[in-house]
């Protein structure tokens, strides 16, 4: 901004306020402030003595060793890594093996029932050669699929132009008669 001068005349015309304010940042961190914090932290708590109370509140709870939980781990020596890296790809790859070919095995089964013998049967011999008590048990089983509900269908009876006037009043012939001249 500072660089190009037409936008600098036109803040400079529109309020010369803004250039009174400088870019800086108005906050900074002390140095090596996050890596004392915790020691600042841990001081100020003993200064308060709560180790003293603790003692008469849970003396059991004052025995637990009061180090820093807040360290950097210990690095893993880099000789045992590619050893344990070759490990868990040897896993992987096995596991992976193991379930290609289980789903190879299980979806390439033959099928080993004969449909055509079903096709080419006589099934009014079939039926013959059943006998009734295995056909009622079958139906016993099965009832659910057999029963359906009741369906009735009206009847129409299709009346003659003869039955038509029988039933007919003289009162309703004689009205058709004179709205049909």
């Amino acid at each position: 901004m500072h660089q190009n001068t037409d936008i600098q005349n036109e803040l400079e015309t529109i309020s010369p306020f803004w250039q009174t304010l400088h870019a800086t940042m108005p906050y900074q961190v002390p140095a090596q402030y996050f890596e004392e914090l915790h020691g600042i932290v841990r001081a100020s708590i003993e200064k308060e003595a709560v180790y003293a109370e603790l003692e008469s509140v849970a003396p059991l709870l004052n025995t637990i060793p009061k180090t820093n939980v807040y360290q950097q781990p210990i690095a893993v020596p880099q000789k045992a890594l590619p050893v344990f890296r070759f490990a868990k790809w040897a896993v992987a790859a096995l596991f992976i093996g193991v379930m290609a070919i289980s789903t190879f095995l299980y979806n390439s089964k033959v099928e080993k029932f004969d449909y055509s013998a079903y096709s080419t049967m006589d099934h009014n011999q079939l039926m013959q050669s059943m006998s009734d008590s295995t056909l009622l048990s079958y139906i016993d089983a099965h009832e659910t699929l057999i029963t359906t509900p009741d369906i009735s269908i009206p009847e129409y009876d299709v009346e003659t132009s003869a039955s038509l006037i029988e039933k007919s009043s003289d009162q309703a012939l004689l009205e058709y008669i004179e709205s049909s001249n």
